[in-house]
């Protein structure tokens, strides 16, 4: 009866390590995307600037500001993706060749990251007002520019519609 659960066990957590290593590997790819095609950029801008019915002329400043901004993001998917499709992949082998010290190798990494993500919301929204105002703030800055004629007026422009219209 052990030997059977065991089996059982083994095999959910092995289709667990899978799905969450090809969903590691699926936001690594996806921030290559991001990093090397501008192209499939801008067929997702297009595509969500369709929900957004706003006209033609909008879509260059989007996709230039959405441009400007995902090259740090996408850094951020591809080496948060490797690493964790990397401990995925460890701990998809360790329990297909059945090394139990591996397994609780990696149930230590599990609980080392569960804790560091547990401390990193903490901190974040242990102050919900400091938040809010890096918020207001940025809202702020997006207004000085509403409406003027300039590169960054006109795409603090676009985005302050799209905002009002969600």
């Amino acid at each position: 009866m052990g030997d059977a659960t065991s089996g059982v066990f083994r095999i959910v957590f092995q289709v667990i390590a899978t799905f969450l290593f090809l969903g590691f590997l699926l936001t690594a790819v996806g921030g290559i995307v991001l990093k090397t095609s501008t192209h499939a950029l801008q067929s997702i801008v297009t595509t969500a600037v369709e929900g957004y019915g706003g006209g033609v002329d909008d879509l260059p400043q989007i996709t230039a500001f959405l441009i400007e901004t995902p090259d740090t993001i996408a850094t951020y998917c591809i080496v948060v993706g490797a690493v964790l499709a990397v401990i995925a992949q460890i701990g998809l082998i360790a329990s297909y060749c059945g090394w139990n010290k591996m397994l609780k190798i990696y149930a230590g990494i599990l609980f080392v990251l569960l804790v560091a993500q547990t401390i990193g919301v903490a901190v974040i929204f242990s102050n919900p007002t400091k938040f809010a105002n890096e918020i207001a703030s940025s809202a702020e800055e997006l207004l000085k520019s509403y409406g003027n004629r300039s590169e960054e007026g006109n795409k603090s422009t676009i985005i302050w519609n799209a905002l009002m219209k969600v």
